[in-house]
């Protein structure tokens, strides 16, 4: 179990820092006002603030998914006489995750009459990678993963980003969501690959032997 932790740790603080550089290069290509985490600065410090962004943030998503992994298993335990208890209540702090991710922005930095639709890009984005990695975990699983991976990639990844709601530059708010739901598709999405392994691996050792078949007795001859 241990080695599948550390394996889960390290692949996602490496795939979110090749993420967060690609995403950062990518939005300096495409916009040249491109900043990230609301500081100007450029060449090396820049690419070095980047990557301790992006570890920082990665580190942010191994510890939410442990938190998510604790919650589900003692809510499954509390509430398991009723099992559609724990699914309902997920359902709705989906439901209030969506709606606080455009308002907590909204009420922040709307000014007159601005419009609502420039504060609506990152909770669809959010939405639209539940529904997109749920139905992959599904595919992958079966249809009772649909609500908590909905429940993780939604709310977990809202709980996550709050402190990065303060920030004013959309193109930066992006580049953490980007980073946040990269690394917390690919823990949900492997983990039970991981399980299952060790699950397998317990019941067969590597180094059992293998017992032959037990000979039939010869017939005897009359």
């Amino acid at each position: 179990m241990l080695k599948s932790i550390l394996f889960l740790f390290w692949t996602t603080m490496l795939g979110g820092v090749v993420l967060g550089l690609l995403t950062w290069g990518i939005g300096r290509t495409v916009f040249s006002d491109f900043v990230s985490m609301d500081v100007a600065v450029s060449g090396a410090s820049e690419i070095g603030m980047i990557i301790l962004a992006t570890l920082t943030m990665c580190l942010i998503s191994v510890v939410g998914y442990v938190g998510y992994l604790m919650t589900n298993y003692y809510m499954i335990g509390i509430l398991r006489s009723r099992k559609g208890a724990w699914s309902g209540l997920q359902l709705f702090f989906i439901a209030l995750a969506i709606a606080n991710l455009f308002f907590l922005r909204y009420t922040e930095f709307a000014e007159g009459r601005e419009s609502l639709g420039m504060y609506l890009g990152i909770p669809a984005l959010i939405i639209a990678a539940g529904l997109i990695v749920s139905q992959i975990k599904v595919s992958l699983t079966n249809s009772h993963a649909r609500i908590p991976t909905l429940f993780f990639i939604i709310v977990v990844t809202s709980l996550e980003m709050l402190p990065a709601f303060s920030i004013s530059d959309l193109s930066s708010l992006l580049y953490v969501a980007i980073v946040l739901l990269g690394c917390n598709a690919w823990q949900i999405l492997i983990f039970h690959k991981l399980t299952n392994n060790n699950r397998a691996g317990a019941k067969a050792p590597a180094n059992a032997p293998v017992k032959s078949p037990p000979k039939r007795p010869s017939a005897k001859k009359a």
